[in-house]
């Protein structure tokens, strides 16, 4: 859509607040951001550690950047820099409700690894949760939104399922 995408800055309890750096000159600080257009030093690698691999989409950023929280590295929008992303499909819509209608394997690692992020240390429990009943919620009104509702629906348990039991990684999905 051409919208600014927020960043987030979390409370003490991890409670995540949007943050958007329109109209700004100067670096925002941020504890989370999306990754796709990110630049780091070797040094914040050698500090934080390397992305995990293992969240294989959904996650992989936010994941890092809790870390880089926990080790006192900043992270900070440039607010002049502009990345053109797209991701899903845009604009879905079933009666009042919109959003970003995602295929059946994105739709399954942003389910599932909802349940992996309460396994990682230094991931706040609040924040967790909060993302664990949103991606519930989103992608059961997606499952109800799709032409392929049985794909969607098998994708929707088998993410829960993986998730609960711990299945990291990439997988095949369908």
């Amino acid at each position: 859509t051409g919208a600014e995408l927020p960043s987030q800055r979390l409370n003490r309890f991890g409670w995540p607040r949007n943050i958007y750096s329109r109209g700004r000159d100067t670096p925002v600080p941020v504890d989370l951001v999306i990754t796709s257009g990110a630049a780091a030093t070797s040094t914040t690698f050698e500090t934080v550690g390397m992305m995990d691999e293992e969240f294989f989409i959904d996650f992989v950023d936010y994941e890092w950047a809790l870390r880089c929280r926990r080790a006192g590295v900043p992270i900070w929008i440039a607010p002049r820099a502009v990345l053109r992303h797209s991701v899903g499909e845009p604009n879905a819509r079933r009666g009042a409700l919109r959003g970003t209608l995602h295929g059946p394997s994105r739709t399954y690692y942003k389910l599932r690894n909802c349940f992996l992020l309460f396994r990682k240390r230094g991931v706040p429990r609040v924040f967790a949760a909060l993302q664990l009943a949103t991606g519930l919620a989103y992608n059961l009104i997606q499952v109800a939104s799709v032409a392929q509702q049985r794909l969607y629906l098998r994708t929707y348990v088998t993410a829960i399922r993986d998730g609960l039991i711990g299945v990291r990684g990439r997988r095949p999905v369908a």
